[in-house]
């Protein structure tokens, strides 16, 4: 799904596990979406994935 919208038009981050995101750490996880700032949309791969 990240590799379908990024473009030049988009900047597309992956926040999991694989890419260093301890997603069980809920500081790890403000502290993350802190650094990048407003988010324009939020998709939610498994969710979108079963529709």
């Amino acid at each position: 799904m990240a590799e379908h919208f990024d473009n030049d038009s988009n900047i597309v981050h992956v926040a999991s596990r694989k890419t260093g995101l301890d997603i069980s750490d809920e500081n790890a996880v403000h502290s993350y979406f802190e650094s990048i700032g407003t988010i324009e949309h939020f998709a939610d791969e498994i969710n979108a994935l079963n529709k």
